[in-house]
């Protein structure tokens, strides 16, 4: 079976990670000592999109994870990062991916405004499920954010190298569920 995927919704995502960790590991007293590596943005983005359906019956990017040995990933990743690099939105030096500075001092001067930056890309719930996630995992090292992602129920319940099933965020347990009680 071939699965047409567009990639520009990962890319977006990708991006948007990677300017929210700048901005947020800014403004901590101690920066975070290592980078946002690629492995890294993998376990966020399966993060965004997990909690994201959890919360709102619905994923940001519609795109497939795989359970890997590292935990899960998005099987268009690689293209999604070649193409923001070709595009000059971010930049790679070694493993470590950053966005173009630019960007991040506009998302600065928005968070200082308390503004919510209009993206053209995400709703306001999207944008905040992006935000809460990596503020929530920015202090993690890659090897704690690959063994949390390993231990969640989705990652659980698939088998080497298959797709994981974004209905069984419904069934996550503490610290990784992230619904809504219904009466708020």
């Amino acid at each position: 079976m071939v699965y047409e995927y567009d990639v520009t919704k990962l890319c977006n995502l990708i991006e948007t990670i990677t300017i929210q960790y700048a901005v947020v590991n800014d403004s901590n007293i101690e920066p975070i000592s290592d980078g946002l590596t690629s492995t890294k943005i993998q376990k966020l983005c399966y993060f965004c999109d997990f909690d994201h359906f959890e919360k709102y019956g619905e994923s940001i990017t519609d795109c497939i994870y795989v359970r890997t040995p590292r935990g899960p990933s998005p099987i268009y990743f690689h293209k999604a990062l070649r193409e923001l690099v070709t595009d000059e939105r971010i930049y790679v030096d070694h493993d470590v991916i950053s966005p173009i500075p630019a960007l991040v001092d506009k998302a600065r001067d928005s968070m200082y405004s308390r503004e919510i930056p209009d993206t053209g890309v995400w709703d306001f719930d999207e944008f905040m499920t992006i935000v809460e996630t990596v503020k929530k995992y920015l202090g993690y090292d890659e090897k704690t954010i690959c063994r949390l992602s390993r231990m969640d129920n989705p990652s659980q319940i698939a088998g080497d190298y298959q797709a994981l099933n974004y209905n069984a965020a419904y069934y996550r347990k503490p610290p990784f569920s992230c619904r809504r009680d219904d009466d708020e």
